[in-house]
């Protein structure tokens, strides 16, 4: 027989692949998932109109009465008049109120529409300012200064701030006059009691006579 030769893994040959059979398909693409439509847009937050707040008094005036009291509050009080009204104390804060020196007071009040007075008091008759302590006041009608100051001596009275409205002219109370209740009166019921006279019933008279028979002389 033959010899037997032995190769070893170093004298194996391991030849290219050839190029691609032509006649083979490529490789189809991967088939992607199909895309999914986007999310609806998100709609606008409906916002609800913005509100204005309530007037803090309806119907009335809103007096604020702010003090920044002196080294002696003990001493100060106040009134607040309304002068529509027979000068009708409509707020007020005796002496012994405020206790605090060098302190800032606010207070709110809802009164009836108007014209207001304010008058400021001092018991020991120096005022608020400037002499033991740099105090004052001020008073707001309806967000407007009406009345402020601290220098005084025992006391001080504002000029009137606010209206107290027009004069209302009533009307009559009597009703007016009532119209005539009675009806007109009522047209004639009957029809004329007679008809009218009619019209001739003979004939005319007959025709004239006949020609004369014979000829005249």
């Amino acid at each position: 027989g033959g010899d037997i030769v032995e190769a070893g893994i170093d004298d194996i040959v391991i030849c290219p692949a050839g190029p691609p059979d032509p006649s083979t398909s490529p490789t189809p693409n991967p088939t992607a998932p199909p895309s999914l439509p986007p999310p609806p847009a998100t709609k606008n937050p409906t916002v609800s109109p913005s509100l204005s707040p309530p007037p803090p008094c309806p119907g009335e005036d809103e007096i604020i009465v702010e003090i920044l009291t002196d080294n002696y509050p003990l001493e100060t009080s106040w009134t607040l008049t309304n002068t529509c009204d027979t000068d009708q104390i409509v707020a007020s804060k005796p002496k012994e109120t405020y206790t605090n020196r060098g302190k800032q007071y606010s207070d709110s009040y809802c009164v009836p529409s108007g014209e207001h007075r304010f008058e400021i008091k001092d018991s020991y008759g120096d005022g608020i300012c400037c002499g033991y302590g740099i105090g004052n006041y001020r008073v707001l009608y309806n967000g407007a200064v009406g009345a402020e100051g601290g220098e005084f001596a025992s006391s001080e009275t504002s000029s009137p701030f606010g209206s107290c409205g027009p004069v209302v002219t009533f009307l009559p109370t009597s009703s007016p006059t009532n119209f005539p209740t009675s009806s007109p009166t009522s047209n004639p019921s009957s029809a004329p009691s007679t008809t009218p006279t009619k019209f001739p019933t003979g004939a005319p008279t007959s025709t004239p006579t006949n020609s004369p028979s014979t000829s005249p002389t």
